[in-house]
């Protein structure tokens, strides 16, 4: 049956990274439900689901988040044999799901500074490949599965260009990088063996190295820095740099752009000194994401934030409605937010809008 739903995740059209992630995650339930019950699963009933969830939660302790990915095996799974013919019953559906607060803070934990330290120590000490791997990761923003994954053709030094055939989803883009990637890959590909493997990081056979590989040279020279912190600096990077939304949406291939405005957010860092500092209104700077801390502070610096609106020209404006989700049919609606000549922002009005 496990057999059965692997092709099945294929036949929709699932990554290989997904088939083994949502196999994996049916091969606990399985386990489970042996070790609770004594005997081997027969039937996927919800009321064994239901016990699995407060297991998850109450034993293993995970967040509702790490939970909600172990029911998306099930989901599917349940999905499979509903396609497959074994049941007509839906066990589990989306509804199902814990609910999940958004971290407001951006997810970027690292500094450049300590980036840079790092590239630099994998230099000097482990070699141009994996300097190379680790500038991909930092200054091409792509997910560790897309980089290993890379051929020798997909990338064009001269144009800057890498093709990505197989994203998340299995969804391609080009990404496009500056000259801190141009020149660790040159430099890499100088030293690269002589091989008929296809793939830019050759592995054994024909095949590329692999991600626990990559991860045990991050364990070796770093114990903050992984694979994914740096992707979580490439975006917040990049907005610094003058990326806009939609530029880093594209370029790390994030299907919700909403995933893409956490980045916008300040980090915990920033966030914990502004908690230090005497006044918040100190040092913040315009903006969009400052935008939306003004909102939450008007009410105290009514004289220090004010928000000039005319006619919706205003870019300030414009910022405001599309971060609120806010469309033009409800502009009528919105004015109730602003509040007498000054066209201060009412929070308390906020949830009206």
């Amino acid at each position: 049956m496990l057999d059965g739903f692997c092709e099945y995740l294929r036949r929709q059209g699932k990554s290989e990274n997904t088939v083994k992630a949502y196999c994996q995650g049916m091969k606990e339930y399985m386990r489970w439900h042996e070790e609770t019950f004594g005997k081997r699963m027969k039937m996927f009933l919800r009321a064994n689901v239901l016990d699995y969830i407060s297991y998850l939660r109450t034993v293993k302790g995970l967040s509702n988040r790490s939970v909600n990915a172990k029911l998306a095996s099930l989901h599917s799974f349940n999905l499979y044999l509903i396609a497959a013919g074994y049941t007509k019953e839906v066990v589990l559906d989306k509804q199902d799901y814990l609910k999940v607060q958004l971290p407001y803070a951006s997810p970027s934990t690292v500094s450049r500074e300590e980036v840079e330290r790092f590239r630099q120590e994998i230099l000097e000490r482990s070699g141009v490949r994996d300097y190379a791997i680790v500038t991909i990761l930092a200054y091409a923003g792509l997910r560790i599965s897309e980089c290993l994954a890379l051929r020798v053709e997909d990338i064009s030094l001269p144009a800057r260009e890498i093709k990505v055939r197989h994203g998340k989803g299995d969804k391609m883009r080009v990404v496009y990088f500056g000259d801190k990637v141009v020149n660790a890959v040159r430099e890499y590909l100088r030293n690269r063996p002589k091989t008929g493997n296809p793939y830019l990081f050759p592995g054994r056979g024909d095949s590329h190295l692999t991600r626990s590989q990559v991860n045990r040279i991050f364990n070796e020279y770093s114990e903050s820095i992984t694979p994914h912190t740096l992707r979580h600096f490439f975006c917040s990077n990049a907005l610094e740099n003058g990326y806009t939304i939609a530029d880093l949406a594209n370029q790390a291939g994030h299907s919700n752009v909403h995933t893409t405005l956490l980045y916008t957010n300040p980090t915990r860092e920033k966030m914990k000194e502004k908690g230090q500092a005497e006044d918040p209104a100190r040092g913040v700077r315009k903006g969009c994401v400052e935008l939306m801390e003004e909102l939450f502070y008007s009410e105290q610096h009514r004289n220090f934030y004010r928000l000039h609106v005319d006619g919706g020209a205003d870019p300030y404006y414009r910022a405001l409605v599309y971060l609120l989700g806010v469309t033009e049919e409800t502009r009528a609606n919105f004015s109730r937010c602003f509040d007498g000549e000054a066209r201060m922002i009412r929070p308390a009005a906020l949830g009206d809008c």
